[in-house]
């Protein structure tokens, strides 16, 4: 299967990319190679449901070889939207907290239920990262991980 993307030169330098069919999937960079080297996306989807990991991110680790990085951020004071995916506005001057996982590397030619494995993974470690980043912001004690010690949270402050 081939996945379509979109190039576009940025105004103020560099480069940012687009993929049409996942509507959440960016990247940017100073070069058509950074461009090529890293993705964000929002594992939820545009509709949610919040938090629930949806099955295009696996897949396209899958495709294009990039390793999964969940990141999870926490703030210590922040207004929260009353929509599906309860979007956070940090209050000025309040401290935010970002948590990065290990990498998650996916192979590729994995049937869907190894694809769904990976989906699950990914959807554990999400939720393991956010909340040790919210717990963190706020001055509780973080969580140790239910992955093994080989898999240590990454701190970036």
């Amino acid at each position: 299967m081939r996945v379509k993307v979109r190039v576009f030169e940025a105004e103020e330098g560099g480069f940012w990319a687009v993929v049409p069919g996942l509507p959440n999937c960016i990247s940017e960079g100073e070069t058509l190679e950074e461009v090529q080297r890293h993705i964000a996306i929002t594992p939820d989807g545009p509709r949610g449901p919040r938090r629930c990991v949806q099955p295009g991110v696996a897949f396209l680790a899958s495709k294009t070889g990039l390793p999964i990085v969940p990141i999870g951020v926490g703030y210590e004071n922040a207004w929260r939207a009353n929509s599906w995916d309860r979007f956070a506005v940090p209050c000025p001057y309040s401290l935010a907290t970002v948590i990065a996982s290990a990498p998650i590397a996916v192979p590729d030619r994995l049937d869907g239920a190894g694809l769904e494995s990976y989906r699950i993974l990914l959807e554990e470690r999400l939720h393991h990262v956010n909340e040790n980043a919210q717990r963190w912001a706020e001055g509780k004690p973080r969580l140790p991980s239910p992955f093994g010690a080989s898999i240590p949270d990454a701190i970036s402050a």
